[in-house]
């Protein structure tokens, strides 16, 4: 019965091309949202959001400020906290382009072996990227605040991750499922090949 409803649905080619490369290309659109954020709750509650693009480039983050009395110059010093390059991010994104171009390929089953292995690289690399990202923005926090930080909290209680980098993740972690199980479900029907042919004579 779930083979049946899988071949029907998942093994549909509307269904192939939605999950890859298209999953591939909703993962590279979501390097434009929020992935990783420094919040402070003051008096004035300010949070700086880092995302994926600015990971990949050296950017600055969007800052927002509940205060509306801070002025445009003050919420422009705040911003002017540019993250480093992440070479992590860097491979997450090469591997989504090799997954999308891999989705050319004329036979089915290296294209599948290599969208799953591209969206499994891609899956290491967000997580590999975000882990690096907030004990950097923490280690940042420690360093410019130093003893002024609350008593018993440290500079990774002001890093968060966001959601652009939750979405990120689920939708590499799909496009993997789907593959390894599709590749699975072909490696089983085709079966074992025939046995070998004793020598003629």
């Amino acid at each position: 019965m779930v083979g049946w409803a899988w071949e029907r649905v998942g093994g549909h080619p509307l269904v192939r091309r939605l999950v890859s490369p298209a999953g591939l290309v909703l993962v590279a659109l979501c390097f434009t949202l929020p992935f990783a954020a420094v919040s402070c709750d003051t008096p004035i509650e300010v949070r700086a959001d880092y995302s994926g693009t600015d990971m990949l480039t050296g950017g600055r983050p969007a800052v927002s400020v509940s205060d509306e009395a801070v002025s445009r110059q003050e919420a422009e010093e705040l911003s002017d906290e540019p993250i480093d390059l992440q070479p992590a991010a860097v491979l997450a994104m090469l591997a989504i382009v090799a997954g999308i171009l891999v989705a050319a390929l004329p036979t089915r089953r290296p294209r599948m072996f290599g969208s799953l292995a591209a969206a499994a690289a891609v899956v290491v690399f967000l997580g590999l990227n975000q882990f690096l990202v907030q004990r950097q923005l923490a280690r940042e926090i420690e360093q410019e605040v130093g003893t002024q930080l609350p008593g018993g909290t440290s500079g990774g209680d002001y890093v968060h991750t966001r959601y652009g980098f939750w979405l990120a993740l689920s939708l590499a972690l799909a496009v993997t499922l789907y593959n390894g199980v599709e590749l699975y479900r072909v490696r089983r029907s085709n079966g074992p090949g025939p046995p070998p042919q004793p020598p003629a004579g």
